[in-house]
């Protein structure tokens, strides 16, 4: 399974944050970074040809979710807060450029240009990415006793 292990190398990091000023925004409800954001911009490193992704510090495999409840969101079942720290393993000089045209910098352009949300993206020499913690199960034959 991907993420099962640590791994280390170079690659970028895209830092999501909520709106500076939350008092001059219309509507403070909407004006926040989303479960929805973070996963277009995971969904958007993969595409760009990221080999390893986490999100402050909790490794995304295919078994994470990424999800709000009751407005915090949560990666692997665990409540997260802003900033959003995107680590994405790669080649440092072909992904910020390829995140950046594909469709999670289309996305993030789009949330800071509406939502005042704000977001970063800088080549990294090393980063360390945590093995996955999602648990394993696995089926038997017959079902579960």
């Amino acid at each position: 399974m991907r993420g099962a292990i640590e791994v280390t190398g170079p690659g970028v990091v895209v830092t999501v944050d909520n709106p500076e000023d939350q008092e001059n925004v219309e509507d403070p409800d909407k004006a926040r970074v989303l479960d929805l954001d973070l996963r277009q911009a995971v969904n958007g490193l993969w595409s760009a040809g990221a080999e390893a992704v986490s999100i402050n510090g909790q490794r995304i495999t295919s078994l994470t979710a990424i999800r709000s409840a009751e407005g915090i969101i949560q990666i692997n079942y665990r409540p997260m807060n802003a900033p959003y720290e995107i680590s994405a393993i790669g080649d440092p000089e072909s992904l910020p450029g390829r995140f950046g045209d594909g469709s999670g910098g289309q996305w993030l352009r789009a949330v800071a240009s509406n939502d005042n949300l704000q977001f970063s993206v800088r080549r990294e020499n090393e980063l360390t990415l945590p093995a996955g913690n999602t648990p394993l199960t696995y089926a038997t034959p017959g079902g579960a006793s």
